[in-house]
């Protein structure tokens, strides 16, 4: 049998140094099954309400805050570029890592550059310059505006390399009126650069408000292109709408509905969409965490690029659906803690939601086993952009899996359960599932079966969650910071696929992945000494991965990570600053040999 991830592939915490390479052979892989560390007493967390304003660090923009150059572009102020090749819709169709792209990043053949030195422009003049149009308003206020296309396209990012606007602010619109903005870039842009929202047209326009004064740049090199039509077929007979669920289904679903947003994410060539949902803390604080699955992105980078869409549901039964474009939304997150252990992910949204979301409160006791109970779930399963909004299932855990558990997905680890009513797909990993009284236990992963190619084939297949029980010691200092019930861990808990490093410290884990045999798994750790361990992957003679963590304070300041492969298997490693919450991921395709000193890993 096999595991089909919703969105992604199990990713992994390390710290390591080696000086050595052997070449190491491969055999099946194992699935772990030990008893996962938890709390030492369950803790429980009620859902809080929130109508708390927005904080952004603008207004929203608004289309009459437009000067609306678009009609009056020239060809040298367009960019264009066609419909996607066969090659390319094929790649967008196309699984990797078990997840499915959404989008593909494609790159401008002449990036617009707008540079430090402007032509001088009289009021009332234009001019095409630096790839797009500067018009001086009658207020001696200088607007620069260049459009971009991707032929077919549902939605539009551009990604903005180099940004310094001299105080001026950025917007990005359509013709049909939607807009998004003002983007001020008061702050440098990261060396990955910067993606803007989702502006929902195949013709976008970017409009850059500029003082007299001042050396303004900004370049753009590429833009994503996102898919609206799904490119592989999917089963969905069985797939309820979230707003035909009959009455007295499940009690919290308003309040869940409030709660889950559809997340859309770059990383690679590609981009992705999840599911997630926001997460009470013990104290009612509001602090804008949102929980979703490892397998979907595991990275600073990818969570950088985060777009939250919020309330996307269809208002009536039967109705047609509305447009994804007018739905509030967040921009931007910073990773606090991700594990494959039980495929988590938390984040801190960068923007709060909108006003009147709710918070999902939670629990810290073992379902894993509980047979039987119901657990509840909403979520965006459609495999392209804003075509499907909310979808609701009911499903029911399994003492027993049945037809069995998966190698790398052990019972304990993770939840399995078998659909009731409803159903899931591939945007509906890292989606909450809940108990009848709206307390999350875990997080989707997908499905495991023989037959996984069919989302609604309930008797092949079960469906997977990853076991908040035991994503919660990771997650505990920033959802109980105030130890209401226990204290907040401080230390790294070694356990099966966990190594303490540095006097606890640094915590390490990883995961691999063969993908010619279509196995994946985590590394199980054996600890040396103090500061290094080692994981092994396929049997416990066959050493893989060893890892070093050391204080290089009094040398430059910093803790030094060092990890050397003794195996050319794909693997990710990720380290965890237990004292600061700082994670970095190491990652090795499939294939090569290396060994990497990182000597400024942590502060």
């Amino acid at each position: 049998m096999t595991v089909s991830r919703r969105l992604g592939t199990d990713r992994v915490f390390a710290l390591a140094v080696v000086s050595g390479i052997l070449w190491c052979t491969h055999s099946a892989a194992l699935g772990l099954d030990r008893t996962p560390s938890r709390a030492a007493a369950p803790l429980s967390v009620d859902g809080a309400f929130s109508d708390l304003p927005r904080t952004l660090a603008a207004a929203p923009a608004r289309a009459s805050d437009l000067v609306f150059a678009a009609d009056r572009l020239s060809p040298a102020d367009r960019h264009e570029l066609p419909a996607l090749s066969s090659d390319e819709r094929r790649g967008l169709g196309r699984s990797e890592k078990g997840r499915t792209k959404v989008g593909l990043v494609r790159r401008l053949e002449s990036a617009a550059r707008l540079s430090t030195r402007l032509p001088a422009i009289a009021a009332g003049g234009r001019l095409s310059v630096d790839g797009g149009l500067l018009e001086s308003d009658a207020d001696d206020s200088l607007t620069w505006t260049a459009a971009f296309v991707s032929r077919g396209a549902a939605g539009i990012r551009l990604q903005i390399a180099d940004a310094d606007l001299a105080g001026g602010r950025a917007y990005l619109y359509a013709r049909s009126g939607e807009v998004q903005g003002p983007y001020t870039f008061d702050h440098p842009i990261p060396a990955e650069g910067f993606w803007t929202n989702t502006v929902f047209s195949d013709e976008v326009f970017l409009e850059v408000r500029l003082p007299r004064s001042g050396s303004p740049r900004l370049s753009v090199a590429a833009l994503a292109h996102l898919e609206g039509t799904p490119l592989t077929p999917m089963s969905t007979t069985c797939f309820v709408d979230a707003s035909c669920v009959p009455a007295g289904e499940f009690a919290g679903i308003d309040s869940a509905s409030r709660a889950v947003a559809t997340l859309l994410f770059e990383e690679g060539t590609g981009f992705y969409a999840c599911s997630g949902g926001l997460v009470a803390t013990a104290d009612r604080s509001f602090e804008p965490y949102l929980l979703t699955a490892n397998h979907c992105f595991s990275s600073q980078s990818a969570a950088s690029t985060l777009e939250a869409v919020f309330d996307y549901r269809n208002p009536t039964c039967g109705g047609a659906y509305p447009s994804i474009s007018s739905f509030p939304r967040t921009l931007g997150a910073t990773l606090l803690a991700t594990g494959a252990t039980s495929d988590f992910t938390l984040v801190r949204l960068a923007q709060s939601p909108p006003p009147g979301s709710f918070f999902l409160g939670w629990s810290t006791e073992d379902y894993s086993r509980r047979g039987g109970t119901a657990i509840y779930r909403l979520s965006y399963p459609a495999p392209a952009v804003g075509i499907w909004p909310q979808y609701y299932s009911r499903h029911t855990i399994s003492a027993v899996p049945t037809p069995g558990s998966c190698s790398g997905a052990p019972q304990g680890h993770f939840i399995y359960s078998k659909d009731s009513y409803g159903g899931t797909a591939e945007g509906s990993s890292g989606s909450p599932v809940l108990l009848a009284d709206g307390r999350i236990v875990g997080q989707l992963l997908g499905s495991c079966g023989s037959n996984t190619g069919d989302d609604c084939d309930a008797t092949s297949n079960s469906t997977i969650d990853g076991a908040f029980a035991v994503s919660y010691p990771q997650l505990e200092r920033w959802l109980n910071a105030s130890g209401t019930s226990t204290p907040p861990a401080s230390t790294c808990v070694p356990n099966a696929t966990t190594l303490c490093l540095n006097g606890n410290r640094f915590q390490a884990q990883v995961s691999w992945r063969v993908a010619s045999q279509g196995t994946a798994g985590n590394g199980t750790a054996i600890s040396l000494s103090g500061d290094t361990g080692y994981f092994w992957f396929f049997s416990s003679g066959n050493v893989e991965l060893v890892v070093k963590a050391l204080d290089g304070r009094a040398v430059n300041g910093y803790f030094w990570i060092f990890y050397g492969a003794l195996s050319d298997v794909e693997y990710t490693l990720t380290v965890t600053d237990t004292a600061t919450g700082a994670v970095k991921t190491y990652s090795n395709p499939q294939g090569r040999l290396a060994s990497t000193a990182d000597t400024s890993a942590f502060r």
